[in-house]
């Protein structure tokens, strides 16, 4: 994420977020105009216990985009979560492109 924001000009501030109940979310990208949430796991499923942090975060903060990453085959959206196959995420992920497009995913 950072290589690529680097590459992209550096349009989002990135950060790590743990609310004080211990939950946490890998990445926040901060911009001008987006702020997305993603939590990467290692895992083949997706299950709620997964999704609970992203849900956590949209709740404090509404407006965000929020993304699960992991091992499976499947692209879903779950509980306005896009759950994106790991791979596929990096595949798409170049260097002055939007971060997420519609079109793209």
């Amino acid at each position: 994420m950072k290589a690529w924001n680097a590459y992209s000009g550096n349009p989002y501030e990135i950060f790590f977020w743990r609310s004080r109940g211990g939950v946490e979310v890998d990445f926040i990208l901060y911009g001008e105009d987006d702020i997305y949430a993603i939590k990467v796991k290692n895992t083949n499923r997706i299950r709620p216990a997964d999704l609970s942090p992203l849900l956590s975060f949209a709740k404090d903060y509404p407006k965000s985009k929020t993304i699960f990453l992991y091992r499976g085959k499947e692209q879903i959206l779950r509980n306005n979560i896009l759950c994106i196959p790991c791979q596929q995420f990096l595949e798409k992920l170049i260097p002055g492109k939007p971060l997420m497009s519609p079109l793209t995913y």
